[in-house]
Formats: C-alpha cells, structure tokens, sequence
C-alpha cells in the first residue's frame, strides 16, 4: 500500500476520532501509541497529524507535543459568528436565484428523515442529518466559496455539537429546518432568515 493511501487513512481514522470524543479535548496525541491503535508505521501518523494541525483540529506546543483542540466558549462563539454569516448569505443567495421543485422536495425529505431520527431517538444520525440539510442549501447558492468555507467550519462544529447537545436543542433544530423549508415553500425570506438565526444561535445557547 502506497504511502499517500496509509496517510489518508491515518489522516480519516484519527480526524473521526478527535471529532466523536474518542480523543478528548486537550489529550495530549501520541504517534507512537497511534501507530500501534492504527497498525501504521509511524511516518503516516506524523503526516497525518501535521494535516491536522494545519486545519486546526490539533495543536502544537513546542517542546511538549500534539494536544487535540480544545474549544472554549470564546472561541465557540466567533465560530458560531462566522457560520451564522454564512448561513444567513446562503438563504439570501437561495432566494435570489430561486429554488427547483426538485430541490425543495430534497430539504424536505431531509427534514422528514430528521423527524424520524428525533422519534427513534437516533442521535448519531441526526447529527449527520443536520449536516447534510446545511450542506445543501449551501451547494443550492452555486457558490463554491461559501460551500469551501462552511465545509472548513465544519470539523469545529462538530466537535461543539458533541460536547454540548442535548434532547431539547435537537428538537428546536427540527422546529427550525421546519420553518426555513416552510420559507422556502411560501417565499418567505425573511421568514428563513429569522429559522437560519434561531437555528445557528440555538447552538450558541448549549453550554460547553
């Protein structure tokens, strides 16, 4: 197996994870004891690591290691800030050029499958879900920059919908997409704006 192939697969087994808890915010990463876990020699651990590093996942503190990312409140917030612009620009863009029946049928069919998971109580899903009903809108504006940007974000917003999630915010998320789709349906922007901004501060409102 090719060096790059052992480096990505270093690089997706170590990103999932730091972004599901398995390594915990300030855990000090080993690449000794990651070569073991991973049954890889320790050179694609080190390359994985440092494409880590330079997405912000992990840090490095000279003389003393590699730590996963810990993000505090501040930082929570400048994230949330940043994704809460973005989001917001994705509606507006969605309303200038106009959505298909196609694509409304999509978000709601994603809404739908979230409902679902929130019933069953699939949690892990959900998440997913949530991801995917941002990520399409986003791709919906045609706007490689935006959709590059949130995708960047999107590490970090993982890690804080783990670490603070809880059954009643899941349900105000469902509430929301309700809402921005129903916007959608009726042409109503202001409408999904105001969805969009409750939807992305109600995870600003989840303490850490």
């Amino acid at each position: 197996m090719s060096s790059k192939v052992l480096k990505e697969q270093a690089y997706h087994q170590i990103r999932k994870q730091i972004l599901n808890l398995e390594i915990q915010p300030n855990q000090r990463i080993v690449e000794q004891d990651l070569a073991e876990q991973l049954n890889i020699s320790r050179t694609p651990i080190r390359e994985a690591i440092n494409q880590l590093v330079s997405e912000g996942l992990v840090r490095m503190v000279p003389r003393k290691g590699c730590y996963c990312i810990f993000i505090n409140q501040t930082q929570k917030n400048q994230i949330i800030d940043i994704r809460l612009s973005l989001e917001v620009l994705a509606i507006k863009t969605c309303f200038q050029i106009g959505l298909t029946r196609e694509q409304l049928n999509a978000l709601i069919e994603l809404t739908e499958r979230y409902q679902e998971c929130v019933i069953t109580k699939n949690y892990t899903n959900i998440h997913e879900l949530d991801g995917e009903f941002h990520h399409t809108i986003a791709l919906y504006t045609q706007n490689q920059f935006l959709v590059k940007y949130l995708n960047d974000l999107e590490g970090f917003l993982t890690i804080i919908r783990n670490t603070s999630c809880g059954v009643g915010s899941i349900e105000k998320a469902l509430s929301h997409h309700k809402a921005i789709v129903n916007a959608f349906v009726i042409h109503d922007e202001a409408q999904a704006i105001a969805a969009m901004t409750s939807n992305i501060n109600n995870m600003r409102d989840r303490p850490l």
